[in-house]
């Protein structure tokens, strides 16, 4: 989807992983969600960017990247697991927070 107030392309691509705890089961840890999205920007080349629901970035997990003086953040990953979905029937969605960096 083109975003003209940010002259930049999001794509959603594909789902790196999706370890998250079902929302039936009670689990010692919680799980996380990786996606990448690919950013174009009118004067750039294509970046394809991770991005998590967590943010631990020891562990390689990034909630939120810049690219282009831009800061994305994955807000949403949908459909949360559910133990009445098989994995390979979910159409995933994210939803995304953009901010312009301060170039001041």
């Amino acid at each position: 989807r083109f975003m003209k107030e940010f002259d930049t392309n999001f794509t959603f691509k594909s789902i790196v992983e999706d370890s998250r705890c079902p929302k039936e089961v009670k689990c010692i840890w919680q799980g996380v969600g990786t996606v990448e999205v690919e950013v174009i920007g009118i004067f750039t080349r294509p970046k394809i960017l991770k991005l998590s629901t967590l943010n631990d970035v020891k562990k390689g997990y990034e909630n939120s990247v810049e690219f282009n003086n831009l800061i994305v953040s994955l807000v949403e990953l949908n459909p949360y697991p559910s133990k009445k979905i098989a994995i390979e029937d979910r159409k995933y969605s994210v939803v995304l927070k953009i901010i312009k960096k301060n170039t001041d």
